[in-house]
């Protein structure tokens, strides 16, 4: 595994888009199971990655379930063809590795799309914990329901047309926020969203057009949000939190 390492401490990162980053809840009860004096060895590394870099491969044995306190994975599957599919995007809050807790090989791969910051949690000392704590448990079952959820949400976004695909992309990433930064490039957004780079080109040059948001470098700047809910035809739908947290980057130019 690539990466520098170093002592975990929990404190407060602010987010890239805004508003505070909040820890993981299975880090932070880790962490005060460790404080209050655990039975068991607990040792919890911060590690830093780069873009293009490897956090695990497909059918890795992981040793580890990962809280992400600073930047965004993306997270990937080799098809039968040999082409890459992107299954998520991943930022700060979010908690990857949970298969392995199955004690399964990893069934996708996890690459850094920006400069990333990870503390990585023992399989071991969780298991030992959840043993003890009803709250940790919980916690766990929170964080499988939250994972079936966005797999849900990710295979519904394939029946819609292209237009209202990506609409509710750029929402779901922008969450309350009217700007947002993004790490990954068209390729990568067409990629998970079962399009072509070129589609997205023209989403993006479209809704600029119509006054729906605006590009500056690899910030996009939302400016009609009903306009964007509409053409996402989720207007009507139950509002919820947003399920993706921190900062993403974007080639963000509209094709000609």
């Amino acid at each position: 595994m690539n990466g520098t390492t170093s002592t975990s401490q929990i404190r407060p990162i602010s987010s890239c888009r805004c508003g505070a980053y909040e820890p993981n809840p299975i880090e932070v009860l880790m962490h005060q199971m460790l404080h209050n004096g655990s039975e068991y060895s607990i040792l919890m590394a911060k590690r830093t990655f780069r873009r293009g870099q490897h956090l695990y491969r497909p059918g890795a044995n992981g040793k580890h379930v990962y809280s992400i306190n600073r930047g965004t994975f993306k997270t990937y599957r080799i098809g039968d063809d040999g082409r890459e599919r992107i299954l998520g995007f991943h930022s700060e809050g979010m908690l990857l590795g949970l298969d392995s807790l199955a004690g399964r090989q990893t069934h996708c791969g996890a690459i850094a799309l920006d400069t990333t910051v990870i503390c990585q949690i023992p399989i071991t000392a969780i298991m030992a914990a959840a043993d003890k704590s009803k709250q940790l448990r919980q916690r766990l079952f929170e964080q499988f329901d939250d994972e079936i959820d966005r797999l849900g949400t990710r295979l519904s976004l394939r029946t819609l047309p292209a237009p209202q695909r990506f609409a509710h992309f750029i929402l779901s990433i922008a969450g309350n926020s009217a700007s947002v930064t993004m790490p990954m490039t068209n390729k990568e957004i067409s990629n998970y969203l079962n399009l072509v780079p070129e589609t997205v080109s023209r989403l993006l040059a479209k809704f600029q057009q119509r006054d729906w948001l605006t590009i500056e470098g690899r910030e996009i700047q939302i400016l009609d949000r009903a306009a964007l809910l509409t053409q996402s035809a989720v207007a009507d739908a139950p509002s919820e939190h947003p399920k993706f947290v921190g900062s993403v980057v974007c080639e963000c130019s509209p094709g000609p």
